[in-house]
């Protein structure tokens, strides 16, 4: 005579063995790689220009409600720009857990890169020339959701790189302004709530 043990979602059990479930093990239920497409030469921009625009989502299947973690790969940065004006990328990234979630605000800031160039020499002589590159290397960031998804719920992750051109946009010295915001990676980790 054989005795089956009761178990939950968190538990595996056959005749031979009792083990967790992929349910009590954290875990990845989703991965996204995009590529930025707006790459490449600048010219003065009113608005914020959306260099790279991702959103990862995921749903709980799950009878038992999943904490819900997002790590960025966010890949390495490049701006080159020329005497007298700026170039800045910023990176933001939003969520919203729910049964029908939409992310419309920007909520996680990670971080600005701002390039500038600027020489002053008297006014007889002009603008003196000058050009900046910066090479930014990539990096990871981790935060999970403040909001656990219940069975059935939907957590939603948007990734946005903007690019602008702060302050007072004049004639350039030399006409290199570059910016490459390259790739990032979206990862969601789900485990179960209360085991965080």
């Amino acid at each position: 005579m054989s005795i089956r043990i009761c178990a939950d979602d968190y538990f595996r059990v056959d005749p031979g063995r009792l083990e967790l479930s992929s349910a009590a093990i954290t875990r990845e239920v989703t991965a996204r790689n995009v590529a930025s497409d707006r790459d490449g030469e600048v010219d003065r921009v009113a608005d914020p220009v959306r260099m790279i625009d991702a959103t990862s989502s995921w749903t709980n299947t799950r009878r038992v409600a999943q904490r819900v973690a997002v790590r960025l790969h966010i890949g390495p940065r490049s701006i080159v720009t020329s005497n007298p004006n700026a170039v800045a990328m910023t990176d933001w990234s939003g969520y919203e857990v729910g049964r029908n979630p939409i992310v419309d605000t920007m909520t996680e800031y990670h971080g600005a890169h701002l390039a500038r160039f600027r020489l002053n020499v008297p006014t007889d002589q002009g603008f003196a020339y000058g050009t900046r590159f910066d090479d930014i290397p990539d990096r990871v960031i981790w935060y999970e959701l403040p909001d656990a998804a219940q069975p059935g719920d939907t957590a939603m992750v948007t990734f946005r790189t903007l690019l602008t051109t702060p302050g007072l946009w004049r004639e350039p010295s030399t006409f290199m302004f570059e910016a490459r915001a390259y790739w990032v990676r979206m990862q969601l980790w789900a485990m179960p709530d209360g085991s965080a």
